[in-house]
C-alpha cells in the first residue's frame, strides 16, 4: 500500500494552507525525512519531510494551491510497487463527503510526528450533540510513543463522531464535525474508503457507524476517576502528585500539566531556604578558550548558549558525522574561558570576534553556527567579518525583538542543587519529558562553583537588564548577504520564533514542530539534516 502525504496542521488556528514549492517531481525518490514539500500560512512558513521512502506519484496539489488540512497530496510507492490511480480515492472521498458538511468544521486526527501513521483515540471529553468551545479539550490520542490533548477547532456543536474510544485512526481522518450553534447537522457522512477498511480490518470498504457517545459515559468517567490530561497524569506519576488533591483550571475542572507545575512550585517555595550564591566574583584574564575537531572540508565554528558550554553540542555533533572539522568557543564564564569582565552585548561580542579571528586564521572561510546568546554574537560576527564567513546558521537567536523569558534565566543561574535547577531546565524543552532527573543532576555538577553562579546572574542582569533584550541585530541580519537559515522550534518557551517574522532580510526559517528552545539537543538529527542542506547549498554558491 501507497504512503499517504497530507498536509499536516501547524497550529490550532490552521484549517487550510497553501502549498508554496516541491522539492521532489512526481516519479522521483524521496527518502524518509528528506525535505518533500513547503507550506505557508498567514503565521508561517513550514517545510514538510517526506514519512516514507520510495517515489512519489498522484501529486493533487500545485505550488499556490491552498490546501484543507488533512488533504491527501500525494502518495509515496515503494519500489516495485504498482502505481495505482492518479488521484488518491480518499481525496475524492473528501470532497464528496463535504457536500452534506457545508458549514460545518472537521475534527481531524492530527499528526503529531513524522513516524506517525495512526493514532488511537483515548478519550473524548465532549458528547456528541453537545456544546464545545474552540480551544477545549475535546479528546486525546495516544501513540507509541506520546499522549496527546487534542483542542476543538472551532465553537458549536459536536455531530458525526466518526470514531470511538479505543480505536486506531489513520492520521487526518475525520473523526467528527462541528457544526455552529443552530445550524442543523447534515446526514452522517460517510467514511473514506482508507478509513472504513482500516477500521474494518481492511477488508471491508463500507461505512463503519461509530456508536453515539452519551452524556453519561462522561458523568461515569468524572466518577470513577479525576479528570486529567495524559500530561498532568505524566507530570503527577514523576512528581508523585495524587491528583485527588489537584485542584484543576481546565474545561470543566480537568487538570492539566500546569496546575501539576504550579502545585510543584507551592512545594519548592515551602522548602527551608538554601544559602544563596555569593554576591561576589573575581576577575580573569586571557583569551576565550577554543577547542577543535580535526576533518576535512570547510570548518564550522560553533557559538553556544547562555549558561551553556562547548560540550551541550555533542548530540549534534554526533547527528553531523565526523568528517567536517569544528571550532568550538566557550563564551566569556562559560565552560573553560575565564571570567572576564563584560559591560555591554557589544563588549562580549568584541571578545568573540577576537577570538574567531585567531581561531579561523588558517583558513579563508569559514561556516558560523549559533544558539541563542551565541545565535546573536554569530550574528554579530557575521556582520562584522562577513568575508570570512562563507554561510551562516542561527538556533534560535536572541537580538530579534525585545521579549526574553529571563524568569527561566534568572531561575537557572540562581539555582543550588538539582531539585531547583530541573523546573527551569525543563522549560527549555518542549516537553518536561525532554529533560530528565539524572540529566539535571549532572548539569547540577557542572554549576557546583559559587562564583561561576554568581558570575553568571551578573551577566543576565547585563546583557537583559529588566527581563528585556536591549540589543537590536535585526539591521544586522537584514544586512547579511551569505546563505542563511533560522532554526526554530515552535514550542521554545524562551525566545519567541515569531521575533523572525519581523525581519527583513533573505534568510530560511525553518520551524520544528515538537521542539523548544534546544532543537539541537531534543531532535539534533532534524538540526543535522537542515544544516547539511544549508551547507551544500553555501558549497555551490
Amino acid at each position: 500500500m501507497p504512503v499517504e502525504v497530507i498536509l499536516p496542521k501547524v497550529d490550532m488556528d490552521m484549517t487550510h494552507g497553501t502549498l508554496a514549492t516541491w522539492h521532489v517531481a512526481p516519479g522521483d525518490e524521496v527518502a524518509k525525512g528528506a525535505a518533500l514539500f513547503d507550506i505557508e500560512t498567514d503565521k508561517a512558513a513550514m517545510e514538510v519531510e517526506a514519512p516514507a521512502s520510495g517515489r512519489l506519484h498522484a501529486v493533487t496539489a500545485k505550488p499556490g494551491d491552498k490546501v484543507a488540512v488533512g488533504t491527501v497530496v500525494a502518495l509515496i510507492y515503494a519500489e516495485g510497487e504498482e502505481i495505482g490511480a492518479a488521484v488518491p480515492p480518499e481525496a475524492a472521498a473528501s470532497v464528496a463527503a463535504s457536500a452534506d458538511t457545508l458549514g460545518a468544521t472537521e475534527v481531524i486526527l492530527p499528526k503529531v510526528d513524522m513516524d506517525m501513521s495512526h493514532g488511537t483515540l483515548a478519550t473524548w471529553h465532549v458528547a456528541e450533540g453537545q456544546p464545545v468551545a474552540k480551544g477545549a479539550a475535546l479528546f486525546d490520542i495516544e501513540t507509541d510513543k506520546a499522549a496527546m490533548e487534542v483542542e476543538a477547532p472551532a465553537s458549536g456543536i459536536l455531530y458525526h463522531v466518526m470514531a470511538q474510544p479505543g480505536e486506531k485512526v489513520p492520521v487526518g481522518a475525520v473523526v467528527a464535525y462541528i457544526y455552529p450553534p443552530g445550524v442543523a447537522p447534515g446526514p452522517r457522512p460517510a467514511a473514506t474508503p482508507a478509513a472504513a477498511a482500516e477500521r474494518a480490518g481492511g477488508g471491508n470498504s463500507a461505512e463503519v457507524e461509530a456508536p453515539k457517545i452519551e452524556p453519561s459515559a462522561l458523568a461515569a468517567e468524572t466518577a470513577l476517576g479525576v479528570r486529567a490530561t495524559p500530561a498532568a497524569r505524566t507530570a503527577a506519576r514523576k512528581a508523585g502528585v495524587d491528583l485527588a488533591n489537584v485542584v484543576g483550571t481546565g474545561p470543566r475542572g480537568r487538570i492539566q500539566r500546569d496546575d501539576i507545575k504550579a502545585l510543584e512550585t507551592l512545594k519548592t517555595e515551602a522548602t527551608p531556604a538554601i544559602p544563596a550564591a555569593p554576591a561576589s566574583w573575581i576577575p580573569q584574564q586571557g583569551g576565550l578558550h577554543v577547542s577543535t575537531r580535526k576533518g576535512t572540508g570547510v570548518p564550522v565554528v560553533l557559538l553556544h548558549g547562555f549558561t551553556a558550554d562547548s560540550q551541550s553540542w555533542a548530540p549534534l555533533e554526533k547527528a553531523i558525522g565526523g568528517d567536517r572539522p569544528l571550532i568550538r568557543i566557550d563564551l566569556p564564564g562559560h565552560g573553560r574561558s575565564p571570567r572576564r569582565k563584560v559591560a555591554s552585548f557589544a563588549e562580549m561580542a568584541r571578545m568573540v570576534v577576537e577570538a574567531f579571528d585567531t581561531a579561523v586564521l588558517p583558513h579563508e572561510q569559514v561556516d558560523l553556527l549559533g544558539h541563542s546568546l551565541g545565535g546573536a554574537l554569530a550574528l554579530a560576527v557575521a556582520d562584522i567579518r562577513s568575508r570570512r564567513v562563507r554561510s551562516l546558521s542561527l538556533i534560535a537567536p536572541a537580538g530579534l525583538g525585545p521579549e526574553v523569558n529571563a524568569q527561566t534565566l534568572s531561575g537557572i543561574t540562581r539555582a543550588t542543587r538539582a531539585e531547583s535547577l530541573a523546573p527551569w531546565l525543563r522549560r527549555l524543552t518542549a516537553t518536561p519529558d525532554g529533560i530528565s532527573d539524572d540529566y539535571a543532576k549532572a548539569a547540577m555538577r557542572l554549576r557546583a562553583d559559587p562564583e561561576l553562579r554568581a558570575y553568571q546572574a551578573d551577566l543576565a542582569e547585563i546583557l537583559f537588564p529588566d527581563g528585556v533584550q536591549p540589543f537590536d541585530l535585526r539591521p544586522a541580519l537584514s544586512r547579511i548577504e551569505c546563505p542563511t537559515t533560522l532554526i526554530w522550534g515552535r514550542n521554545d518557551q524562551i525566545l519567541p520564533w515569531r521575533q523572525a517574522i519581523s525581519v527583513t532580510g533573505d534568510f530560511a526559517l525553518h520551524l520544528l514542530a515538537n521542539a523548544g528552545h534546544v532543537p539541537q539537543v531534543e531532535c539534533p538529527d532534524r538540526v543535522a539534516r537542515i544544516l547539511g542542506r544549508q551547507l551544500r547549498e553555501a558549497w555551490t554558491e
